[in-house]
């Protein structure tokens, strides 16, 4: 994905969360959060919403990004994950989870995410910013 294939798509997922009742934040991870990613690299984008079960049963809502040729499922345990390949913007990994993933005690598997890079894309709670102070001044990240 170009850098400018990642920047519409983030500003085409922050306008779609604006949207979404169910969704309570939004963060990048991975490489394209820490600003190194590879020209094959997947964008990972996290959606902490109220119901990730449903969201991953009911995918109607992945068009809205565009058209997906393939999707494929991982399970990270409180992170059930799509990898979608779009037509339009290459792979783009969505990591579903609930408010869990951001409630202290923060498990090592999210501390390991956090650690190698994220973003707030959509946060207007600012709770992303809160756990990451925490770890911050708990010396654990």
């Amino acid at each position: 994905m170009s850098r400018s294939q990642s920047e519409h798509f983030l500003e085409t997922l922050r306008f779609w969360c604006r949207g979404q009742c169910d969704i309570t934040a939004v963060a990048k991870v991975g490489s394209y959060a820490r600003g190194d990613p590879r020209p094959d690299s997947d964008i990972d984008i996290v959606l902490i919403c109220e119901d990730p079960k449903a969201r991953h049963l009911h995918r109607e809502w992945i068009a809205e990004f565009g058209e997906a040729t393939t999707i494929r499922h991982a399970d990270y345990g409180l992170v059930q994950s799509l990898h979608i390949d779009f037509r339009d913007y290459g792979k783009v990994e969505f990591g579903l989870t609930n408010l869990e993933w951001l409630t202290p005690p923060i498990d090592e598997k999210t501390k390991d995410v956090m650690r190698g890079g994220i973003v707030s894309v959509f946060d207007p709670k600012r709770l992303i910013d809160r756990v990451l102070r925490s770890l911050d001044q708990s010396g654990s990240s």
